[in-house]
C-alpha cells in the first residue's frame, strides 16, 4: 500500500515538473521574440480562427499597454508520443515564429530546427 502511494506521488511530481518546464519554455520563447510586459489569455475567440484554437491555449501579448501579437501553445502527435510547441503571431495573425518546446522522441528532432520551422514564417 505504501509503495503504491509513493508511486502516485512521484507521478504527480513528475507531471508538475513537466508542466512547469513547459510554461517556463513558453514564456521564455515569447520574451525572446517579443518585448513583453504582460501575457494575457484571450477570453473571446474570433470566428475566423480555426475551431481547435480555444481560449485556454491562445494568448494575447501586450507591451506598453497595447496588443503586439498572439501566441498559441499546442500539442501534436509524433510517432509514439506527443510534443509541445508554440506559434507566435503578429497582430494580423501572420506567423512570426514557431518553436518546438518539448520533444519526447529519440528520432525526428529535426522538426524543431529553425531551418525547418522557418518555412512557416509569414503564413496566415
Amino acid at each position: 500500500m505504501l509503495k503504491k502511494f509513493f508511486i502516485v506521488v512521484f507521478v504527480i511530481i513528475g507531471f508538475s515538473f513537466t508542466n512547469n518546464e513547459l510554461h517556463e519554455k513558453f514564456y521564455k520563447a515569447i520574451k525572446t521574440n517579443f518585448e513583453v510586459e504582460e501575457i494575457k489569455t484571450t477570453s473571446a475567440i474570433n470566428e475566423t480562427l480555426p475551431a481547435k484554437i480555444g481560449s485556454e491555449n491562445l494568448f494575447q501579448i501586450f507591451s506598453d499597454g497595447g496588443l503586439i501579437g498572439y501566441a498559441y501553445l499546442g500539442k501534436a502527435p509524433s510517432k509514439k508520443n506527443e510534443f509541445d510547441y508554440v506559434v507566435m503571431f503578429d497582430k494580423e495573425l501572420i506567423i512570426k515564429k514557431s518553436k518546438v518546446l518539448i520533444y519526447r522522441e529519440n528520432y525526428g528532432q529535426q522538426i524543431g530546427t529553425q531551418r525547418w520551422l522557418r518555412q512557416f514564417i509569414g503564413m496566415s
